[in-house]
């Protein structure tokens, strides 16, 4: 369990502190865990620490002081429980515990899939060597001394091809000289000056995008269009030139082919990268924009519009419990804590589980959530490279009528030394089971949710 305490001012919560420690010390000392300043705080007034299972201890420090809790003084060593409030000098807290998350254990392979493994390899192995100990054979049966070279006659010495007897051609009649017309010159057609365009040769293709974005922003989109194929020459599977060069179609109105390249691009990108999440958005857009030029001109749009509060179809109460999760994941939030050195990063991930309202009730023990952290490598969103990327939490309370269950958090830790500085962290996915059977899911950053989808 960890140790927090919420500094209270007039009955309300005005600041959290959770400790990872089983030891907390409280005083206006710099070497103190919990620095306080108030009336009648000492350097060193007082510890809380653990003292067993859902309980905690107040006890004097160093140089003690006046102690209260829950209003009654205190001078030595009281046990404490959650939700208690201690009165340090003036300063009042509330005593709170936080569980630790359980990481989610990890499955391993039985004795018998071993054992597939192994046989499956075997196989793989024997049906290698049947196939290149007759190759081998035919290698070593071929006879060198049967291959001779065939001698070829060079060219132009054999003795009994014809030669070809010329036939006189006749005398020629000279024919009577007309007498020609004057053509008039024609006068030359200035042609068009091109536009130039950057010099390409010995460019990857990567230069190549990055040179026809600039002439994008310049509105030269023709010559951004040479350039853009090109880079598609040299390398068809480019994900990055074919992105520039469907958004180029969208900017020309080229709707239909910028749909078709953005499929490519859908395809080509990798499951849950950004590129693939910008695609899947443009489609939309685009197929939006060639419908709206389908409809004619002057047809008046009958289509009603959407009420300002949408009203939901009736049905019977049975079927609308059928279809509604029970559960919802609620106030969804990230706190963030400075770096330390024991830590490169260290998170904490707050949220809320609420009941809704005219669904059946949830058991204790059949309701836990499951806790996975996401970071960003260059273009791609990956579970995150930590310890513990997955966590699980049991949730042993009932849910009912309305009932919401807060304090619900989970910690995003990275060890010293072991960070990657080309990831950083994205958001925590929250699903939450009951029985098994996932219900609710929620997130700190709601792209999160579009990429995962």
């Amino acid at each position: 369990m960890m140790i927090r305490l919420e500094i209270l001012e007039k009955g309300e919560k005005n600041a959290s502190h959770t400790f990872h420690t089983e030891r907390v010390r409280i005083g206006t000392s710099a070497l103190s865990d919990l620095r306080i300043e108030g009336e009648g705080v000492t350097p060193y007034h007082a510890v809380v620490e653990l003292a067993g299972e859902g309980q905690g201890r107040l006890a004097a420090g160093g140089e003690p002081g006046p102690m209260e809790v829950n209003g009654s003084p205190v001078t030595s060593g009281v046990l404490l429980e959650p939700g208690d409030e201690l009165r340090i000098g003036e300063v009042v807290l509330r005593f709170r515990l936080v569980p630790i998350p359980s990481p989610e254990t990890r499955r391993r392979f039985s004795t018998l899939e071993w054992a597939t493994i192994g046989l499956v390899g075997l196989l793989g192995l024997g049906q290698v060597y049947f196939l290149a100990r007759p190759a081998a054979s035919w290698h070593g049966e071929v006879k060198s001394d049967l291959l001779r070279p065939t001698p070829t006659p060079p060219p132009g010495t054999e003795p009994d091809a014809p030669v070809a007897t010329p036939t006189p051609a006749p005398t020629p009649t000279p024919a009577p000289t007309p007498t020609p017309t004057p053509v008039p010159t024609p006068t030359p057609i200035p042609l068009p000056t091109p536009t130039p365009v950057p010099h390409t040769e010995g460019k990857s293709a990567n230069e190549l995008v990055r040179e026809a974005r600039s002439l994008a922003r310049e509105k030269r989109f023709l010559d951004a269009d040479r350039l853009l194929e090109q880079a598609l020459r040299m390398e068809p599977k480019n994900v990055e030139a074919l992105s520039e060069l469907a958004a180029l179609y969208g900017e020309r109105s080229m709707f239909r082919e910028s749909v078709e390249t953005w499929e490519k691009v859908k395809e080509l990108a990798s499951a849950g990268s950004i590129e693939a999440g910008r695609a899947r958005m443009e489609i939309r857009v685009m197929r939006r924009r060639m419908s709206l030029l389908d409809t004619p001109a002057g047809t008046p749009d009958r289509t009603p519009p959407p009420p300002v509060f949408p009203r939901a179809t009736p049905t019977p109460m049975g079927e609308v419990r059928a279809q509604t999760s029970p559960v919802a994941v609620e106030s969804v939030k990230m706190e963030r804590y400075a770096e330390s050195p024991r830590y490169d990063a260290f998170r904490m991930i707050h949220f809320a589980l609420e009941h809704r309202e005219g669904t059946p009730a949830v058991a204790s023990g059949s309701l836990r959530a499951r806790i996975t952290f996401y970071e960003q490598a260059g273009s791609r969103v990956v579970p995150a490279d930590i310890p513990t990327p997955r966590l699980q939490l049991k949730i042993n309370q009932d849910l009912s009528g309305g009932k919401r269950i807060e304090d619900l958090s989970a910690a995003y830790e990275v060890p010293a030394g072991k960070g990657d500085p080309d990831r950083s962290y994205y958001g925590t996915l929250i699903q939450v089971f009951i029985d098994d059977e996932e219900v609710a899911t929620g997130s700190d950053n709601p792209l999160l949710l579009d990429l995962l989808r």
